[in-house]
């Protein structure tokens, strides 16, 4: 390992490609992986960190001797390290009642093998470390950890496409409403998020709204001080429409040495939805939402959007628009 090496952190909302970036980044860079420390239900412990708002200025040590480990390599799990579910290893007797249950579980056990064998490799490697759950502390935790971070922004609209073809309890209308519910009761997220209780997000029933007002509480700060957080804003349409200029900024605002070739690129998240194809589409990747959501659901989008103030996205273009960085004259 070259002493200069050193671990990076990538956030992101779910289903806005931050699997795909971290796999990439590491395997560019031969680093190991730890995916989701924070998920509540496939991590002991986790369910009190998850989700929480944590200013930069904070100190949290139960949080910090949580993290500490699985940020170092010291601690790891099937979930964190082959991205296998613990609940499915050991599925109940009765629902193995087919043919196609028991090949189902026999799949998830050749995952388990092949990732642990393909990870032995790179025990003892800097790491990419993923949380989707880790926004609202991002600016502590790459301070607190002295690490190198960077979030993945995707429109919102695709990831609410995304979410709503999205099988698995995660992406159920009643577990989002939780989430968001678990926002709303955080007293200091919501006087400098939520503008005191002024955003109305107790009124969002429909999953186009309450997706969105997640997404708002999860990105929009980060969007209005892109540069100046101390996280790298990168654009999930940028990676795919401009790949050669933004990967390279992401590399090198990360600090690793190599920026991930093409072949890497055209490689499927794991986590894609059903009916990826084999290879990654920008073009599909981009517009796919523009023909998957209807007029009410974009309405509703671009109400919440503008509660937020967010105004990097809009309904009527699958781009982000980005502010010029400020130039410094000497």
């Amino acid at each position: 390992m070259q002493s200069d090496e050193k671990s990076v952190l990538i956030f992101g909302s779910g289903r806005s490609g931050t699997t795909w970036v971290q796999d990439a980044l590491a395997e560019a860079n031969e680093y190991g992986t730890v995916f989701e420390p924070l998920h509540p239900r496939c991590v002991r412990g986790a369910e009190e960190f998850a989700n929480l708002y944590i200013p930069r200025e904070s100190r949290n040590e139960r949080l910090s001797e949580f993290l500490q480990p699985w940020l170092s390599g010291a601690k790891h799990s099937v979930w964190t390290s082959e991205r296998v579910h613990p609940d499915l290893l050991f599925p109940r007797f009765a629902d193995l009642n087919s043919v196609r249950s028991i090949r189902d579980t026999r799949k998830i056990y050749a995952k388990l093998v092949r990732r642990w064998w393909r990870n032995r490799s790179r025990r003892g490697r800097p790491l990419v470390i993923k949380l989707i759950r880790g926004n609202l502390m991002a600016e502590w935790m790459s301070d607190t950890f002295g690490l190198a971070s960077a979030l993945v922004v995707r429109h919102p609209c695709a990831v609410l496409s995304s979410v709503a073809r999205r099988h698995g309890k995660d992406w159920e209308p009643a577990a989002l409403r939780n989430l968001l519910n678990r926002y709303v009761q955080q007293p200091l997220l919501a006087n400098k998020i939520l503008d005191s209780g002024r955003i109305p997000v107790q009124k969002y029933r429909s999953l186009a709204s309450v997706q969105t007002a997640i997404w708002c509480i999860e990105n929009a700060r980060q969007l209005s001080s892109a540069g100046n957080s101390g996280v790298h804003v990168v654009y999930y349409e940028q990676l795919l429409a401009e790949p050669v200029s933004t990967w390279s900024m992401l590399t090198d605002a990360l600090g690793l040495r190599e920026t991930p070739g093409k072949d890497l690129l055209l490689r499927p998240s794991q986590q894609a939805s059903i009916g990826t194809g084999a290879e990654v589409n920008s073009d599909k990747q981009l517009t796919d939402w523009q023909t998957q959501l209807g007029g009410e659901e974009l309405e509703e989008v671009s109400c919440v959007l503008s509660a937020f103030g967010v105004d990097t996205y809009s309904v009527d273009s699958p781009m982000p628009q980005t502010r010029a960085e400020p130039v410094v004259t000497p």
